[in-house]
């Protein structure tokens, strides 16, 4: 009867510590699958963040491009609206060739109020021809105060906009 009891024990301690190390190794198991769960979606959080992130500066660089397209249309109007009228195509290029200094600058096209080109020059260097369209910025601005004469059209481009 001893004997028995004492294989009884030592069946009942083999069993506990079964039933121990299962419950462990689940434990465990569990664990380590929350802990890639979170690694996988921390991943994912930071390639969110790095497009979101990218998307904001070539948002802020779009505009910062229109900004410049705008200033540099304003700070020649006056110059180009008179010379519209005068019908000046000197001064026309002269004031076109002025805009192109600024490296941002693509393209100048000045039209007539009737819509007709009157002059476009355009950068001769080769990267504004590999300039994709989103690259491209356009700013269009009427020449005239009370009665339009024409418009000037900047275009002005960033390459990897």
């Amino acid at each position: 009867m001893l004997y028995q009891s004492a294989e009884r024990v030592l069946k009942s301690r083999g069993l506990k510590y079964k039933l121990i190390l299962i419950a462990i190794a689940a434990g465990v198991c569990i664990s380590s699958t929350l802990v890639a769960l979170e690694y996988f979606e921390y991943r994912k959080s930071i390639a969110v963040r790095g497009v979101q992130g990218e998307q904001s500066l070539l948002t802020s660089e779009a505009q910062r491009l229109d900004l410049l397209a705008s200033d540099l249309a304003a700070a020649n109007a006056t110059e180009l609206e008179q010379a519209v009228k005068a019908n000046d195509q000197v001064a026309l290029r002269e004031t076109t060739a002025e805009l192109l200094t600024s490296p941002a600058v693509v393209s100048v096209t000045i039209v007539d109020a009737k819509g007709n080109i009157l002059l476009r020059q355009t950068r001769d260097e080769a990267w504004p021809e590999t300039l994709a369209p989103q690259e491209k910025r356009t700013v269009r601005r009427e020449l005239g105060a009370l009665q339009s004469v024409g418009a000037l059209e900047i275009v002005v481009g960033r390459s990897g906009l």
